[in-house]
């Protein structure tokens, strides 16, 4: 990690922590949990993460967040239990996948890894970490219908339910953004004059790019490379001591404001 990745981290964590202080059963703890592991704070990180799951019990990305800062810190049983509570609570959780399968690859275990990451590629094809991750780990001339490129298996549609802004709103209470979306956009097909489904459409769509891009975050932050505990952030080749002195005191300040949101 450079000083420009530490000092975008360190600017993200003081706005989590605002958040964090006016709600403290905010979900925010798992991006701030995250970005003190990535910079090295396994403590704040684990702290954060276990006082998160216990005030969210049935918040699976919280125990994807407290499993990863397990496993960073070399407690690969205890990540192992929360990645598995974490796709207990929701099986179909990319997150806990990929994490679950990064823990396997540590611990030797080549076919539960694969078979993970078969069900991750049913789940997400677009995720071409997963696809190429398969290809590398399967014997040679080894065929599954599961990552085929050609070939997808066919999955007889439901019967479709009837559009109504009744079921779109239901949707956005459950979290399931893009399928209120889907409702809101057809009825817009029938109704394209009407104020309120093109408001709508327009806050649902805002409100899946902004999930798109903290999955993002998540993403790059559990593809990275595992720094030691208490790891210095190391500054761009070329930058002078003051830069790195600078970041030194920021995290200091994060540290102290961390304790008033406690």
């Amino acid at each position: 990690m450079d000083k420009d990745q530490a000092t975008r981290l360190l600017a993200k964590i003081a706005g989590y922590l605002e958040i964090l202080g006016k709600d403290p059963r905010s979900t925010v703890f798992v991006p701030l949990s995250d970005a003190y592991r990535r910079l090295g704070m396994l403590d704040d990180a684990l702290s954060l993460a276990q006082r998160g799951v216990r005030t969210l019990p049935w918040f699976g990305p919280g125990f994807v967040a407290l499993g990863r800062v397990q496993m960073q810190q070399g407690d690969l049983e205890e990540a192992l239990h929360s990645f598995r509570k974490a796709l207990e609570l929701d099986e179909d959780s990319i997150a806990a996948m990929q994490s679950l399968v990064r823990l396997h690859l540590l611990r030797g275990e080549k076919d539960q890894a694969v078979a993970l990451l078969e069900r991750a590629v049913q789940l997400a094809p677009e995720q071409l970490v997963f696809v190429n991750l398969l290809r590398s780990l399967r014997p040679e001339g080894a065929e599954a219908g599961a990552c085929s490129e050609h070939t997808e298996p066919v999955v007889e549609p439901a019967a479709a339910p009837i559009a109504t802004t009744t079921l779109a709103e239901l949707y956005v209470r459950q979290g399931h953004f893009q399928r209120a979306l889907d409702i809101y956009q057809q009825l817009l097909g029938v109704h394209p004059d009407d104020p309120r489904l093109r408001a709508a459409c327009a806050d649902l769509q805002n409100r899946l790019s902004a999930v798109a891009e903290e999955q993002a975050d998540q993403q790059a932050a559990s593809l990275e490379v595992f720094e030691p505990a208490g790891a210095p952030i190391p500054t761009a080749e070329g930058t002078d001591e003051s830069a790195a002195t600078a970041l030194g005191a920021w995290l200091t300040a994060i540290r102290k404001r961390r304790e008033h949101v406690r």
